[in-house]
């Protein structure tokens, strides 16, 4: 088998250039949609928000075999989708990976080697075994669900075989690579792509130590693949100094590159979100682009101990909120999970306003 190597990419948009304008998250303002620490240990990278029904699809630790959905409105819990555990054609043989909007207001339900098609009952409605490497992600292209592969993604093609989409999109299970460190690179960057997509097209965050400053875009209509440029000021590591306890012991460790934590989703608007699932206490960037112009913004925000910007929906910040409780060191210890959702307002600083990028905060349109 040959190594699907990347090929050369169209820019879409200016290259690492000033945001076009900056938004910033207001904490001082909040709607609550959830506040249940004492029920609800919601997980902040397993996300999925129905933008025309107004619902918020998670992972609690009440129902790992379940996604539950929330009124973006009331906060109410609408229902859990549950899916059985198994080697059956109808069971996920694997703990869950993630899961997509599918049509209709069915779920895709993905672990590393399995997709189902749930209705909200929970019925089977199709499985899809993917001709791709083992992967995390899972998305709705066009209608199909999608995961990532090498150079690419591989979309479900009914009554045929698995379509890549990407120039170089590779189809099936094997990678090859001159070495066995380059194997395990291609495996590894595969493995944690994170993808977000729309009718035409599959967003792909992918990790290169070389290349930490792109979007990789792939068209469903086979034109050529795309490169979403993402600003300077939302690649610049605010991390100081990276640390890890192991047995009790704090070690420094390299920080990693922008990416490595960006979470891709799309807003009401067809603009492309990427957030950081990591916390930290240092000023903390994310960014909004218009894939189709280029036109994007700063998302800038200072979140508080625990507090995770997930989303955008409508004209403000998703934040999932993990318990923080004091400690005698002086800071605090944080909850591994979330018990509380917020919708936090987007205020305009700066900046020239994109068309359609929210319009109610940015006065574009």
């Amino acid at each position: 088998m040959v190594l699907a190597v990347m090929a050369t990419a169209a820019l879409v948009g200016p290259p690492r250039e000033s945001a076009q304008q900056v938004l910033e998250v207001d904490y001082e303002t909040e709607r609550v949609v959830i506040d249940d620490p004492y029920q609800r240990a919601l997980a902040t990278y397993m996300v999925a928000i129905d933008h025309a029904r107004g619902i918020l699809y998670v992972e609690d630790l009440e129902e790992l075999d379940g996604v539950m959905s929330f009124s973006m409105l009331t906060g109410e819990m609408l229902n859990v989708v549950r899916f059985a555990k198994g080697g059956g054609p109808n069971e996920l043989p694997q703990n869950k990976s993630g899961f997509a909007l599918a049509p209709g207001g069915n779920l895709f339900v993905a672990d590393p080697s399995k997709v189902l098609e749930l209705d909200p009952r929970g019925e089977v409605v199709s499985y899809w075994l993917p001709r791709a490497p083992t992967r995390l992600g899972i998305c709705n292209l066009g209608g199909e669900p999608a995961v990532p592969t090498v150079g690419g993604v591989v979309r479900r093609n009914r009554g045929g075989p698995d379509q890549g989409v990407g120039s170089d999109a590779l189809v099936g299970e094997s990678v090859a690579a001159a070495s066995f460190e380059e194997g395990r690179a291609i495996a590894s960057r595969t493995w944690l792509a994170r993808v977000a997509c729309n009718e035409e097209a599959a967003f792909v965050v992918k990790s290169f130590e070389d290349e930490p400053d792109s979007v990789y875009v792939y068209y469903l209509d086979g034109r050529e693949d795309g490169r979403l440029a993402i600003p300077a000021e939302s690649t610049r590591r605010w991390w100081r100094r990276c640390t890890v306890t192991l047995g009790g012991v704090r070690m420094r460790r390299p920080c990693p590159e922008w990416n490595k934590s960006m979470q891709p989703s799309l807003d009401d608007n067809g603009n492309l979100v990427l957030v950081s699932t990591r916390g930290i206490r240092l000023p903390l960037t994310g960014v909004i682009i218009d894939p189709r112009s280029g036109c994007h913004a700063i998302l800038r925000h200072r979140p508080q101990p625990g507090s995770r910007v997930v989303a955008i929906y409508a004209d403000s910040a998703v934040v999932f909120h993990k318990e923080a409780v004091p400690n005698e060191r002086g800071g605090v210890n944080l909850g591994s999970h979330a018990g509380r959702v917020t919708l936090n307002p987007l205020r305009r600083v700066s900046g020239e306003p994109c068309a359609d990028m929210v319009p109610s905060v940015t006065g574009g349109g």
